[in-house]
C-alpha cells in the first residue's frame, strides 16, 4: 500500500480546512509513493520551505504524514505485523471496543478492496473515528479488475456516510490515472462526483482509463451504525410504493420501434450519460 501525490494533496487540503489530525491511524502501514517533483509541489502547497523534499519513494509514510498533517501520533493497524504496524487486527472481524472513537483521523490508503468482509471493515473504520473526527478512504473504481476483491461505485459511499449513521460526506472525488498502478502514473484528471440521490439517477462510468475514488467523511454524531441497511437510491422509491409516472407520447412512439433499434439507441445514450464528459455527474476540478 502506498500514498501517492493526489492522496497527500487531498489530506493536505483537509488540513488547510482545519480538519484535526492530532491522532492518526492508517489502515496498513503506508509507503510513500511520490517523486521529487511531487515532493516539491507538496512543499509549495503545504510546507512552505521545501520541508518535504527530503522524503523519497518507498519509505514508510509515518513521518511524512506527521509533518504534513501536524500530527502528534501516527499509528498503523494491519492483518499481521510483517511491516511493523502498531496494532494487529483482522478487519474481517469487529475491532475491540477499546479502540472505538480513539482517533481524530483514520486513513485507508488502499486496503478496503483487499478485505473480504467489506461491511465489517467499513463498520470498523467508522467505529475507530472520534465524534468530529474524519475518515479518509482511497480505493479502486473503474478498470481495476483483479487488483483486489472489489471495485467500488460512488453510490456505495453516498449510501453509507450519511445522517443515518452519524456521518457527513465532505468530498467524493474520482481520480482518473494513466496506468493500472497509480504509483506509476503521472498524468491525472480529477472530478467531483454527484450524489445519485441529488441527480435522481445512477451515476455510472464507462471509461478507457483506470480510476480511483477518494472519500472524506466526518463523524457528526455517535449513533448505532447500520440500524437499517442501505438500499440503492433508484430502488428506494419502488420499495416505498411510489408509482411510476405515465409514459410520455414520445416514449410511447419510441416503444413502437423494433426492439433491436430501441436497444441500440438506449446503449448509445448510456455511453453518453456514463461518461466523464457528463457534467451533471462529473465536475472536473483543478488542484
Amino acid at each position: 500500500m502506498g500514498l501517492v501525490y493526489r492522496n497527500l494533496w487531498f489530506l493536505g487540503k483537509a488540513k488547510k480546512q482545519n480538519v484535526i489530525f492530532e491522532k492518526v491511524l492508517t489502515i496498513g502501514r503506508q509507503n510513500l509513493s511520490v517523486s521529487k517533483r511531487e515532493s516539491h509541489l507538496l512543499s509549495k502547497k503545504f510546507g512552505g520551505d521545501g520541508q518535504f523534499s527530503v522524503y523519497q519513494n518507498d519509505k514508510f509514510a509515518d513521518d511524512f504524514l506527521a509533518k504534513l498533517l501536524d500530527s502528534k501520533q501516527v499509528d498503523s493497524i494491519d492483518y499481521s505485523d510483517y511491516e511493523g504496524c502498531k496494532i494487529v487486527h483482522d478487519f474481517n472481524k469487529p475491532i475491540d471496543v477499546s479502540l472505538h472513537e480513539k482517533y481524530d483521523a483514520v486513513i485507508d490508503g488502499g486496503s478496503l478492496e483487499h478485505i473480504f468482509h467489506v461491511p465489517n471493515a467499513i463498520e470498523n473504520y467508522m467505529n475507530l473515528v472520534k465524534n468530529g473526527g474524519s475518515l479518509f478512504i482511497f480505493t479502486t473504481a473503474n478498470n481495476h479488475l483483479g487488483h483486489g476483491f472489489y471495485q467500488f461505485s460512488p453510490e456505495f459511499f453516498f449510501n453509507i456516510f450519511n445522517e443515518s449513521n452519524g456521518f457527513e460526506l465532505q468530498d467524493v472525488l474520482l481520480e482518473e490515472h494513466q496506468f493500472p498502478s497509480i504509483e506509476l502514473s503521472s498524468n491525472h484528471n480529477l472530478y467531483r462526483i454527484s450524489n445519485p440521490f441529488d441527480v435522481q439517477s445512477r451515476v455510472g462510468l464507462v471509461s478507457n482509463r483506470p480510476s480511483m475514488i477518494m472519500i472524506h467523511a466526518i463523524r457528526r454524531e455517535i449513533k448505532p451504525l447500520f440500524a437499517t441497511f442501505p438500499i440503492q437510491s433508484d430502488y428506494q422509491p419502488l420499495h416505498a410504493g411510489v408509482k411510476k409516472s405515465k409514459e410520455s407520447k414520445i416514449k410511447q412512439i419510441f416503444n413502437l420501434l423494433p426492439k433491436f433499434l430501441q436497444n441500440y439507441i438506449h446503449g448509445e445514450r448510456q455511453l453518453r450519460i456514463f461518461s466523464l464528459k457528463n457534467k451533471r455527474f462529473y465536475q472536473k476540478i483543478d488542484e
